[in-house]
């Protein structure tokens, strides 16, 4: 997947540039592999990353070239996720 670095921000692009040379290291045998599900996961990070600098579904579907509706539900289940935790927190400190 490849998308311009013009749409990152100074941070999001030296992350990137930061998981290409790990990217290297793998290739050239330097570093172990991560594990796919560590990556699937960093993957759905950086898509809320960008659903909580206020970019909308529609840019973050093009962006990631995901389907809206599988963006939809990362975002539906995330919050359902945080207000959970959120509950947690709040019955724990009574």
């Amino acid at each position: 997947m490849f998308f311009p670095t013009s749409l990152l921000a100074s941070a999001e692009s030296s992350l990137g540039i930061i998981t290409a040379l790990y990217a290297a290291f793998v290739y050239l045998g330097l570093v172990q592999a991560v594990d796919t599900f560590v990556v699937h996961r960093f993957y759905l990070t950086l898509i809320l990353h960008n659903l909580w600098k206020q970019r909308t579904i529609w840019h973050v579907s093009a962006q990631f070239q995901l389907p809206r509706g599988l963006i939809q539900q990362l975002l539906t289940s995330s919050a359902s996720f945080a207000a959970c935790i959120s509950h947690f927190c709040q019955v724990r400190q009574v």
